[in-house]
């Protein structure tokens, strides 16, 4: 095979490869729906997993962006972002530290391959591993998960 064959095969792969990745749903009145089956939330996030940390003090949460567009609005500053413990209805808020801020990682362009953090209080360590927790932001359920 000649030089410029091989060139024109691995520009066509190229372009190939980089057209797979770019699919965006439908903006109908189904797309909610059709989020919901493919495990994403009203706010273009996916939850990886909520894990106890700090000897039960904290709570991990850990998400990826599925949707930069519903995820840059869900997830701005002005955001209330809790966690509610499904079985007392507790709700679980982000500590606030003086010096530090909000202890939760904001997205600034909304890379969807990055995973992103946030923390939740548990003082007293009401929510152990095991316990089933809803994350809410705005008021608006997002995701329920089972702590680790």
């Amino acid at each position: 095979m000649g030089r410029i064959q091989r060139y024109s095969c691995s520009i066509l792969l190229l372009l190939l490869f980089a057209g797979c990745g770019s699919h965006r749903f439908p903006p109908s009145g189904d797309a909610l729906q059709m989020a919901t089956e493919r495990g994403i939330s009203p706010a273009g996030i996916r939850v990886e997993h909520v894990r106890s940390v700090n000897s039960g003090l904290l709570l991990d949460v850990r998400y990826r962006i599925v949707d930069p567009e519903l995820a840059g609005k869900a997830l701005g500053r002005g955001s209330e972002i809790y966690l509610k413990d499904l079985a007392t209805g507790r709700k679980l808020p982000v500590p606030n530290m003086p010096k530090v801020g909000k202890l939760r990682q904001l997205p600034v362009r909304g890379e969807e391959s990055r995973v992103y953090w946030m923390l939740f209080n548990n003082a007293g360590g009401s929510v152990k591993p095991g316990d089933r927790v809803a994350l809410f932001i705005s008021g608006e359920q997002v995701s329920e998960n089972t702590v680790e």
